[in-house]
């Protein structure tokens, strides 16, 4: 992969460690955002149903909810 890329091995293993802990950061503020958005919401409606929870759960390991498919806030 590094030949195709025109990079030396080394600035291609750079390259992909900084970006596994671009994704690693992106993952937490995803995970932190959750955690708060939840507290929000129970805050406001009382405990989220764990149902709801475990579902959310889902959704989120299986990374389908990306930020940039959210619909804009109205």
């Amino acid at each position: 992969m590094a030949a195709e890329e025109g990079k030396t091995v080394s600035a291609w293993l750079a390259e992909a460690a900084v970006e596994k802990a671009h994704l690693a950061a992106l993952h937490a503020a995803g995970r932190a955002a959750a955690r708060e958005l939840v507290a929000e919401y129970e805050s406001t409606h009382g405990a989220l149903p764990e149902q709801s929870r475990q579902r959310a759960r889902e959704f989120l390991e299986a990374g389908l909810l990306e930020h940039d498919t959210w619909p804009a806030a109205g």
